[in-house]
């Protein structure tokens, strides 16, 4: 059977027109950046499906019902070896994600990273600076993917290496891969 040209043409127009609706009706879930360039924590069902479903249960997981946050900490984290470990936070209230660094010691004490290129400073803060947490944490992302050295000085001035172990740096990226998939980055 023998199509009409005009028929023909009409299955190709269909087709074009599917096709183009389809596209330009894909919505784009990539993450942006604020007006001053800061990230946008939001995150979207599938990947909170993602990470409940799929990762959660490598995490313990605490929730403060007050503000709406649920906290996740690495299971295989070793926080007696390390003073520093990853925090995930979820905020299921306002749909956002947030990434923390939370100390073994007790005290809010600044952190100085020493690693091959540069000093990077930084204080503990609590949840409320979001933007500093997120920038810190990805420059030493930046800096473990790397294989660089990383040492933290103390404030008495004495330097210890951290993150020296393999499996210490693979948990700690392995938190930040499944943070930024969170976040759908």
């Amino acid at each position: 059977m023998k199509l009409k040209s005009t028929t023909k043409g009409t299955h190709i127009a269909l087709v074009f027109l599917l096709l183009l609706a389809i596209f330009l009706g894909c919505e784009d879930h990539k993450v942006s950046t604020g007006a001053e360039g800061n990230p946008v924590f939001k995150t979207i069902a599938p990947s909170q499906l993602f990470f409940k479903n799929m990762r959660s249960i490598y995490y313990q997981s605490t929730e403060d019902r007050v503000n709406g946050i649920n906290y996740y900490i690495f299971k295989q984290l070793d926080t007696v070896r390390s003073p520093f470990y990853p925090v995930i936070a979820e905020n299921w209230l306002h749909d956002e994600a947030y990434i923390l660094l939370r100390s073994t010691k007790n005290d809010a004490m600044p952190i100085r990273f020493v690693s091959l290129k540069d000093t990077v400073a930084w204080q503990l803060d609590s949840i409320e600076d979001r933007a500093a947490n997120y920038q810190f944490l990805m420059t030493l992302n930046q800096r473990l993917l790397a294989q660089e050295s990383i040492v933290w000085a103390t404030s008495t001035g004495e330097r210890i290496s951290i993150f020296d172990n393999p499996l210490a740096r693979k948990h700690f990226l392995t938190v930040l891969h499944d943070y930024l998939r969170l976040t759908n980055r």
